[in-house]
């Protein structure tokens, strides 16, 4: 969710709130493309800083209840990668502060029995680009801190992320 701060407390799930500038925030299964990387939500694309993951979409794990969300799943099968997914945000006001945050980021792994165990080895962060630009390792990103643990994966504080735009348009990365 990228919201222009201040904001005042709204009730339902984040992805839905009308001052959220980012779209498809749910990660709707209904609206879906196709990467380089494998499926990746409309409104998002993929980016790979290392390894060779692969990208899908699974609504065994959505939010909010939500037939319609599901999960954006980045996986490989035992070897190591860097990578998540970013969106453009438009509209945003140079020198107003934005605050980005992930609401549900689930670190799992499956070791071959079929369900999914939590796992404190995976890592999630949010960054921000003032800028816009689409570059996860361009100096001008800010990045959160990197969160792992084995605990629910719902509201995390460290996947919160508070930076002034500097152009027209800002990128979450994720």
């Amino acid at each position: 969710m990228l919201v222009r701060v201040p904001v005042e407390a709204q009730s339902g799930p984040c992805s839905q709130h009308s001052g959220n500038l980012i779209k498809n925030g749910s990660i709707d299964t209904d609206s879906v493309h196709g990467t380089q990387h494998g499926l990746v939500a409309d409104n998002w694309e993929s980016f790979v800083l290392s390894g060779s993951p692969r990208f899908a979409l699974v609504t065994n794990e959505n939010a909010n209840g939500d037939i319609r969300s599901s999960a954006q799943y980045i996986y490989s099968d035992k070897h190591p990668f860097d990578a998540g997914i970013y969106q453009i945000v438009t509209n945003v006001q140079p020198g107003v502060y934005y605050s980005a945050k992930v609401g549900q980021a689930l670190a799992a792994v499956d070791y071959g029995d079929g369900h999914n165990s939590r796992n404190g080895d995976i890592g999630r962060r949010v960054g921000v680009d003032p800028l816009g630009g689409v570059n996860p390792n361009a100096p001008s990103v800010v990045w959160g801190n990197e969160f792992h643990d084995h605990k629910p994966a719902l509201n995390i504080p460290d996947l919160t992320i508070l930076v002034a735009a500097q152009s027209n348009r800002m990128t979450v990365f994720v």
